[in-house]
């Protein structure tokens, strides 16, 4: 088992017919045979949204992490970040120009980074406050290692414990 260069998945990759991307058609590109998670084509137009995205926009089509798949929403794929992590596990991220800082479901944290016992977490006592007023309890903060392609960053991250909130990227990282 190898990570897929056409799919950026994990399955047996010696027969092209394996990859689950083959005979399908890249929604960035619209050429054949691949995903837009692993596409080196031109970036969707995010105009309409009032926002240009930084380089690292991206989009996947599942939440992956190795060979597991998990979604935590269902998205429509222009409008997710797919960012590799330190675990060499993947987490997917809606970028958000309105979003003060960036945000990941414990869940989802432990999962990705196989930290289950919480050993890289610098615990906190504060909340998030959304856009609707209400408060989010923040269980703590952790740096991840990112990269995408040639792109690596560390990421600083508020960890909330609710499976309804998804991976969100803040303005700081989406606006250029």
């Amino acid at each position: 088992m190898k990570t897929c260069d056409f799919c950026g998945r994990m399955h047996d990759v010696s027969k092209r017919e394996n990859c689950p991307a083959f005979g399908k058609r890249c929604n960035k590109c619209n050429k054949q045979n691949h995903f837009p998670n692993v596409c080196f084509g031109s970036a969707p137009n995010l105009s309409q949204r009032g926002s240009r995205v930084h380089y690292l926009e991206d989009e996947f089509s599942d939440e992956v992490f190795g060979v597991q798949e998990i979604s935590a929403v269902t998205l429509d794929d222009s409008q997710l970040v797919m960012l590799k992590l330190e675990s060499r596990n993947y987490l997917r991220f809606q970028p958000d120009t309105g979003a003060q800082c960036n945000v990941v479901p414990l869940h989802l944290y432990k999962k990705a980074t196989n930290d289950f016992d919480l050993l890289n977490v610098a615990p906190v006592s504060t909340a998030i406050i959304s856009y609707g007023g209400t408060s989010i309890s923040i269980l703590g903060r952790v740096r991840l290692r990112v990269w995408r392609g040639d792109f690596r960053c560390l990421l600083d991250c508020n960890l909330v414990d609710s499976k309804r909130v998804r991976p969100i990227l803040g303005r700081k990282l989406v606006l250029e």
